[in-house]
């Protein structure tokens, strides 16, 4: 059949380089040893162990490269990969045979100006000026960009400066003027209202910012005074305009005005030096705060020893003098000082230290700290006094891992000093002490030691007493025959001894002792059918060690039943 141009390019088949099989799936396609990529695996045939492959299941193109479905070996051979080309190649037509009914839409009858978009209107407009219009076919400037309001352009000015404009007005000055000698200026209704110089200084208000820094440009703001920066409400009266001025003398001066600006009250001070001042126009140090009477605050910072305090350290002045002051070492401590004299100091370890300036113990002086806790050292006085007004109650609690386990307590009866547990307590009365438990006097409650924390001696003007109120007592009888004989057997059980632990300390001068061997004195009872546990003078206590975890027990006598008991029978 006829064609308009170069009849097609029927097939264009393309045999591949053979490819050397391996314990793989993948392998790279080449032609002439050059990467070939199929447009995919429908237009390909591939032959393997002379079988002819399914595309897409038995294989798969991406670029150049083939993906079998399952790895090959290196006894797999694949015969040939033939690529049938690509499906409709039509050539290039043939010159003069495509007319304007050929392109009728939209290059037919050509005659805009401009780059039409995919509809039917202008998108872009070169003018015969060859202004530019984007969004209008009527270009102010070189560059005019509109949407509904205002126009955007750009235009080149007679005096070679670029202009770029908000409005249509032809001589109105909106945003920007580039000068052809660096400046950017910025205006609104024809007025310049910002500029930047080549030097990088910006002005505001002025069309001749000078930088006064050597490092770089600068910012002005011109107001009622030069190089002023005012900062202002507009709806603010008399007395609320502040004011940021730099002076001729090297001066920032930070401050307010109850006029137009031109005599300014001097709120903040920074001089040549770098010393701030609030409050004055003269810091002596890095940073100064004073009023103008006797009750202000000065803090100083100073860096050499002329300063108030020692040599680089940091001084605060309190009511405007130098006798009152707080310093902190560089890296060392921080002192506190009344009067020119060392109150307190918290040192470099943390330590706070009131009346002292190192943490011994024995130096008078009250220390906290992490590592040691609550020191308290007086000389000829008492190192801690508590004192508790009104109610009786505690002076100091105490506790183990938050959880109370005592108290020293106040009882008005008598002054008392309790000392106070949830097991057992002591209340100091005035004729003796009182045993308590649970924050109450008990009577015939608590014991004096215990069977495996015993006292040693004890010694008193008179003997114990013990009560034996007939008021008191029952089941009272004389001692049996069985019990007699026991009493009898007691008296020859006496025996004479030394303790062990006090050979073990003292050696051949430990002193002989004379009593009763509790376990002889429970054989003699059980000799006559007695169970020596059910008499009180026999005591047979057991417990656990508490650090081997070990079953104790200990045996003892009560002498003073015991020595009754032997004189019944006498």
């Amino acid at each position: 059949m006829p064609y308009i141009g170069q009849e097609p390019v029927a097939g264009n088949f393309v045999l591949l380089d053979a490819i050397t099989t391996s314990a793989t799936a993948t392998y790279a396609l080449t032609k002439n040893s050059v990467a070939y990529s199929p447009e995919s695996s429908r237009n390909m045939i591939v032959s393997l162990n002379g079988v002819t492959q399914a595309p897409e299941t038995a294989y798969t193109v991406s670029g150049s490269n083939i993906t079998f479905s399952s790895a090959l070996t290196a006894s797999d051979v694949i015969d040939y990969i033939l690529v049938l080309g690509d499906v409709l190649d039509i050539g290039r037509p043939s010159d003069g045979v495509v007319g304007t009914d050929q392109m009728n839409y939209p290059l037919g009858n050509f005659s805009s100006t401009g780059i039409d978009d995919n509809a039917t209107s202008t998108a872009i407009t070169i003018d015969s000026s060859q202004r530019v219009g984007i969004g209008t076919s009527s270009p102010f400037g070189e560059l005019s960009i509109k949407s509904t309001s205002p126009q955007v352009y750009l235009e080149t000015l007679a005096n070679g400066n670029v202009q770029i404009n908000f409005n249509e007005t032809a001589d109105q000055l909106d945003v920007m003027v580039n000068n052809s000698n660096g400046k950017i200026a910025f205006g609104t209704n024809s007025t310049e209202r910002m500029r930047i110089t080549s030097s990088g200084n910006v002005g505001i208000g002025t069309a001749s910012p000078n930088s006064t820094a050597s490092a770089g440009p600068t910012l002005e703001i011109s107001g009622t005074a030069g190089g002023n920066l005012v900062l202002s409400d507009s709806n603010a009266t008399s007395g609320q305009r502040a004011k940021y001025l730099l002076s001729q003398g090297g001066t920032l001066y930070v401050g307010h005005s109850a006029d137009d600006g031109t005599s300014p009250v001097n709120d903040l001070v920074v001089d040549s030096s770098g010393n701030v001042g609030i409050g004055t126009t003269s810091p002596q140090r890095v940073l100064v705060l004073s009023k103008s009477d006797s009750t202000g605050v000065q803090t100083q910072y100073t860096n050499s020893t002329t300063g108030v305090g020692a040599s680089n350290g940091f001084t605060v002045g309190i009511d405007g003098s130098e006798n009152a002051e707080l310093w902190n070492f560089q890296n060392t401590d921080m002192l506190f000082a009344t009067n020119g004299t060392e109150r307190m100091r918290i040192d470099s370890s943390g330590n706070l230290l009131v009346g002292k300036t190192s943490t011994a113990f024995g130096t008078a002086g009250v220390e906290a700290s992490a590592g040691n806790g609550l020191w308290s050292t007086r000389s000829s006085l008492p190192a801690l006094a508590l004192n508790r007004l009104s109610t009786d109650g505690s002076i100091a609690d105490f506790y183990k891992d938050g959880t109370a386990v005592g108290s020293i307590k106040c009882r008005s009866s008598g002054g008392n000093l309790q000392i106070d547990t949830v097991q057992s307590g002591i209340d100091f009365a005035g004729d003796g002490w009182l045993p308590m438990r649970n924050g109450s006097i008990v009577d015939n409650d608590l014991d004096l030691g215990s069977s495996s924390f015993r006292f040693n001696d004890i010694y008193a003007t008179n003997a114990t007493i013990q009560t034996s109120d007939a008021n008191e007592k029952q089941d009272i009888e004389a001692l049996s025959d069985a019990e007699t004989r026991v009493a009898v057997a007691a008296k020859g059980l006496l025996r004479k001894f030394r303790w062990k632990s006090a050979v073990e300390e003292k050696g051949d001068d430990a002193r002989i002792h004379f009593g009763i061997i509790a376990q002889d004195l429970q054989a003699a009872f059980e000799a006559e059918g007695l169970d020596a546990g059910r008499y009180a003078m026999f005591i047979h206590s057991t417990w656990t060690d508490e650090e081997t975890g070990e079953e104790r027990s200990r045996m003892g006598v009560r002498y003073s039943e015991l020595l009754a008991f032997i004189i019944a029978a006498i």
